[in-house]
């Protein structure tokens, strides 16, 4: 008697596109919340992720908040300069009337395409900002976010 073949896991989603969920869900946190970024916020908010964590090996989860940390850190040191970039192209609107979640999408966005140290492709960053809308925004947050970010690639070309 043979043993059956487990069926097949989906992959997981590739690291750079989780860990940009993760950065806009800790991002959103420190928006919404009474906390200050710190390495010690930074660990509980891991410790709260950790159930994630078995669906990467121990390199790829290590990889993932690698790549948040240096999200959040560069989001947070540019802030003043990615809200402005954003707050440029807002028609009748101020950055503190969008919902938390489009904020936030918008700010590592916009640092992923004016800063990031990895020169994510601009229609990459664009488009992962798109599906984060999809996920977490509002019905009209990825058009809106797709007509903000693609008029800050625009104005850098």
């Amino acid at each position: 008697m043979t043993t059956p073949t487990p069926a097949p896991q989906p992959p997981p989603l590739p690291l750079r596109r989780t860990a940009r969920k993760y950065a806009i869900q800790y991002l959103f946190q420190l928006d919404v919340g009474e906390e200050e970024f710190s390495d010690r916020s930074l660990q509980r908010f891991w410790e709260q992720a950790e159930e994630m964590s078995d669906r990467f090996g121990p390199r790829e989860w290590r990889k993932v908040q690698e790549d948040v940390d240096i999200m959040v850190r560069g989001v947070l040191q540019r802030l003043e300069d990615v809200d402005a970039q954003i707050t440029r192209f807002l028609r009748d609107w101020s950055l503190d009337r969008l919902a938390a979640v489009d904020r936030n999408i918008l700010r590592l966005s916009a640092w992923e395409l004016l800063y990031s140290p990895e020169k994510v492709p601009p229609i990459s960053a664009i488009n992962e900002a798109v599906d984060l809308a999809k996920a977490f925004g509002a019905e009209d947050s990825s058009a809106f976010i797709n007509g903000v970010l693609d008029s800050i690639h625009k104005s850098r070309s």
